[in-house]
């Protein structure tokens, strides 16, 4: 806020924030700048999908989050920095409720493979192999 207040931009607009009581939302975006490809998922989506909400990614196909939402069916991708795009999936969304709770129930089901426990253990499996091909 303090460096807006010292140089305003006219394309943007700063609100104050919702309390979480006021949080209701069929769907969520989670904004990715281009060239992430590699970068790990925001922790913020795994949030996303334990509460049963499917997500609009903007990023690339071949990103993590894309890969993720793709595969388990729980939302939309954009290409990265394209409001048009961004625009068509918020309408999708919107024009077929049913689909969207759909991807919301898949979303909580799919939280449930992406725990800290299996991350763990991923990541003990991925060490083990790679100190026994060192051997």
């Amino acid at each position: 806020m303090e460096q807006y207040a010292k140089a305003p931009l006219n394309n943007i607009t700063l609100t104050n924030r919702v309390p979480e009581s006021e949080l209701e939302a069929d769907l969520w975006i989670a904004p990715y700048r281009r060239n992430v490809v590699g970068v790990s998922v925001p922790s913020r989506i795994y949030n996303l999908l334990a509460v049963g909400r499917p997500v609009i990614v903007t990023a690339e196909a071949s990103s993590e989050a894309a890969l993720m939402l793709k595969e388990e069916d729980i939302g939309w991708i954009v290409r990265p920095e394209d409001p048009l795009d961004l625009a068509e999936a918020i309408r999708s969304g919107a024009a077929d409720r049913e689909e969207t709770l759909a991807k919301g129930r898949r979303a909580a089901i799919a939280a449930h493979r992406y725990t800290s426990d299996r991350a763990i253990a991923s990541y003990r499996q991925i060490i083990n192999d790679v100190m026994r091909a060192a051997r």
